[in-house]
């Protein structure tokens, strides 16, 4: 709250250069992901983690409300873990531990809702299959 009320007392006055002064912000953006081995693991648990929220979400309105705000919180760690990620600035993989826990417990959510067990054994085997290829070539 303070830094927004810095930014609207400046933007009021028309004085953005103090902000911009002491607020700027170097990232590299998600490039460092790109080029490594990480892109297709981590566009696969991308991919997993969009049908998680898109596919399981609208199903928790009619949960508990434990189960609700438990959701939410998960939800909501999840998006905070992705601004971390962005703007931290050095891209070493570390800062993606910061999504491991939110994400394994909504794709854990995710595989219980499906009804395919077909389904549910190749996204299974994917993820092993991503694990060892990592651990041959120690990506």
């Amino acid at each position: 709250v303070p830094l927004f009320l810095h930014f609207a007392y400046h933007f009021y006055f028309d004085n953005l250069e103090v902000v911009y002064a002491h607020w700027t912000l170097v990232t590299e953006g998600l490039a460092a992901y790109s080029e490594s081995m990480l892109l297709w693991p981590l566009l696969f648990l991308g991919v997993l983690l969009l049908a998680t929220v898109t596919f399981v979400s609208p199903k928790t309105t009619t949960q508990s409300y434990n189960f609700k705000n438990s959701w939410a919180v998960l939800v909501y760690q999840l998006l905070m873990a992705a601004i971390i990620i962005y703007f931290v600035p050095e891209k070493n993989g570390a800062e993606l531990l910061f999504l491991f826990f939110p994400a394994a417990i909504l794709i854990a959510n995710l595989l219980q809702a499906m009804r395919s067990a077909v389904l549910k054994n190749l996204i299974l085997y994917l993820l092993l299959c991503y694990a060892v290829i990592g651990f041959i070539y120690n990506f």
